[in-house]
């Protein structure tokens, strides 16, 4: 049938679709990242309304301060440095029952010279757990520089067994004030005070969208792919883009995911710190082992692990203040035994620069977190270089939420996953893609095997790729088992010269309590008694948890475990990796495909490793009678993923284009709403 009119010439109809379809889907993709940034200023405003802004929150572990009865007077001495205060919040406990006589409480400035406000609380007003605001009848404006306050709780008609409690923090994180009487050592009353006007958080919503708006730009740019100076982006090197991503994305992470956010971050920034202190010929720790640093250098402790509004605000409070008097307080973390300064080389760096130039608590922190990922950044990029094949499938890896998050931290992961990832890369490069290895290239695999295994023992395995490198690429038989030696014995000595304490204390003890609880825990020669019921808990372990790991390997929980990302986000990750694994048809062969010796060996690799891994938290973790092996995150498999990928490829299912350009790009845009998931989830805590 002939077309007159040419209505079924369907060649002009899908030629505009080809040529806009990019265009569109990434239109489309912008219109929904709007509404979700506008969905949460919507659910923060919303928020506000039941959880207004606080100027102090002292928090952390709940303790109660025990009864009080007549004549008993609580003092809690406050410093804010702004205002102005509208009012306080404290939490009362009764025990589970009806308070006998009502709660008087004062406010003064200073230390007692100006009564600013008094409320008395009668007894069927107390809740138990509850917390119970007191306003001031006119905002009080805080002086220039900071000023004093104190609080006063008294119980007039109190009687031991019918009265009150107030809840107080585990030990002293607020170092700018004091409870009297001191209960078990220094604590703090469980307290918010509130501002007047508007807050800091809103500054976070501004750079936030503008960031995004500029990655947008970015990835709009990039995927057109639009010439510049005769060159096209295509043709830019991937490691380059990766160097790029990682320091865009790592530094919206630093923001988002506030300090000492990250898994057990608090303990890793004070061991940076006493390692500075030790630098600087100061006292690092005092007699029970707790880090001294400067009184600036609170403005995060502990209680701040779990993000909320409050420390946006304490980030923007901060983030230009300079070091004011001399003095120094212990901070909430205990120094780590048996991890070497080498571990957290650019921490320190970071904090001897904020140090030397005098700067506040918040830029401190901030620099140790920059000298973190750029030292991640610029080894991940060279990792991407030195691989010969799924270079799209290491990149990606490398910019997961989860590897980003602890790139852009002060924990020693950030050196340690650099660090694995540029030994895979190194070992894959000498296997395939170097025609002659030298001394240089065996030089190279050792030295970061020698760095890498001291901080985590179960990447040991890891370092048996080097037996992968063929004889005929050495220049001699003596040089191939030369660097073997020096690869897995470099590896094996200095883990022994760092850890041989712990080693041999975690292998031979056998009475002593889990990690997490009271309960007896498993011990070696239970293992070898019990072998069955061992490998019963590895394989519930696998059965029950598989989910949990593959989610959390790629950051679907971020933080401490509690700022869950959409699962939708997870699979979209996951298929990106997938995708990256596939074999490219238009490249060569010889640098395409693993050969099927290494590939068993590599999987081997990995296997013990993962062995390791259950093995390190069934003696370290895990209490007798327990289910399943406790304390395993899919973090710790992070370093097992370049290895692993590579060996899906096959013949039967192959791409006809590199699609490395296109993967980077989706997984730049997963990130966005990563971030903005994040950022709702601490905001609405």
């Amino acid at each position: 049938m002939s077309d007159r009119f040419g209505l079924l010439d369907t060649e002009k109809m899908i030629l505009p679709w080809r040529r806009w379809r990019r265009a569109v889907g990434l239109l489309f993709l912008g219109l929904v990242l709007l509404s979700d940034m506008f969905l949460v200023h919507r659910a923060y405003r919303i928020h506000l309304q039941e959880h207004p802004r606080v100027l102090l929150r002292i928090s952390g572990e709940r303790e109660t301060t025990g009864e009080l009865v007549r004549g008993d007077v609580l003092t809690q001495d406050l410093y804010l440095e702004k205002g102005p205060m509208v009012g306080f919040s404290l939490q009362f406990a009764t025990y589970g029952r009806a308070s006998q006589g009502p709660a008087q409480v004062r406010l003064y400035q200073d230390t007692g010279d100006k009564l600013l406000g008094q409320w008395t609380l009668a007894a069927e007003e107390i809740v138990d757990n509850g917390s119970h605001r007191f306003d001031l009848d006119a905002p009080f404006p805080v002086k220039e520089g900071g000023e004093r306050f104190r609080v006063e709780v008294r119980a007039p008609a109190g009687i031991r067994g019918k009265s009150f409690s107030l809840y107080r923090t585990e030990k002293d994180l607020y170092k700018s004030g004091s409870l009297q009487p001191e209960v078990d050592g220094p604590s703090d009353l469980y307290m918010e005070v509130y501002p007047a006007g508007p807050g800091g958080v809103e500054l976070m919503f501004v750079l936030l969208v503008l960031f995004t708006g500029g990655m947008y730009v970015l990835v709009c740019l990039y995927m057109a792919d639009r010439s510049r100076a005769g060159r096209k982006i295509r043709d830019i090197p991937l490691e380059r883009t990766v160097l790029v991503l990682i320091l865009l994305l790592g530094t919206a992470y630093m923001f988002v995911m506030p300090p000492h956010a990250a898994p057990d971050e608090p303990a890793h920034f004070g061991t940076a710190y006493a390692y500075t202190d030790k630098i600087l010929m100061q006292e690092a720790t005092d007699a029970d082992g707790y880090v001294y640093m400067r009184p600036e250098d609170m403005v995060y402790n502990e209680a701040q692990k779990n993000p909320t509004a409050y420390s946006y605000q304490l980030f923007w409070d901060h983030f230009l203040t300079r070091a004011g008097q001399e003095g120094r307080v212990t901070f909430g973390s205990r120094m780590l035994n048996g991890v070497w300064p080498l571990a957290y080389l650019p921490q320190i760096l970071g904090i001897l620069l904020a140090r030397f130039l005098r700067l506040g608590g918040v830029p401190l922190i901030m620099s140790a977190r920059g000298m973190s990922l750029l030292f991640y950044a610029f080894c991940c990029a060279w990792a991407v270089r030195r691989m010969p094949f799924a270079k799209g499938a290491l990149a990606l890896v490398t910019l997961l939420p989860m590897s980003l998050e602890l790139g852009a931290s002060c924990s020693y992961d950030s050196m340690m996953l650099a660090l694995a990832y540029l030994f895979v890369g190194q070992a894959w490069h000498c296997i395939y893609a170097k025609a002659q290895v030298s001394w240089k290239d065996w030089g190279l695999l050792a030295g970061t095997a020698a760095l890498v295994i001291p901080l985590k023992i179960v990447y040991w395995p890891l370092t048996a790729l080097c037996l992968l490198i063929p004889a005929s690429k050495c220049a001699s038989v003596r040089q191939m088992w030369a660097g073997r030696v020096c690869v897995l014995g470099g590896g094996l000595a200095s883990l022994l010269a760092v850890r041989l304490y712990s080693i041999v204390y975690y292998l031979t003890r056998t009475s002593f309590h889990a990690a997490k609880g009271q309960w007896q825990g498993i011990s070696l020669q239970d293992v070898l008694e019990r072998p069955a019921q061992a490998l019963r808990l590895l394989a519930e372990s696998l059965r029950t948890q598989g989910d949990f790991y593959l989610s959390t390997m790629v950051g679907g929980k971020l933080g401490w475990l509690d700022t869950e990302i959409p699962g939708y986000l997870v699979c979209g990750f996951w298929l990106l990796l997938l995708l990256a694994a596939v074999k490219v048809a238009e490249e060569r062969q010889s640098v395409q495909m693993i050969q099927t010796r290494d590939r068993l060996l590599a999987v081997g690799v990995s296997t013990v490793a993962v062995l390791s891994i259950f093995g390190v938290f069934l003696l370290t973790w895990t209490a007798a009678g327990a289910d399943l092996i406790d304390g395993v995150q899919g973090r710790y498999f992070l370093p097992l993923l370049p290895i692993l990928l590579p060996c899906l490829q096959n013949n039967s299912l192959t791409v006809q284009k590199n699609m490395d350009r296109p993967l980077l790009t989706c997984a730049s845009i997963l990130h966005l709403f990563v971030l903005w998931s994040a950022f709702e989830t601490n905001l609405l805590r």
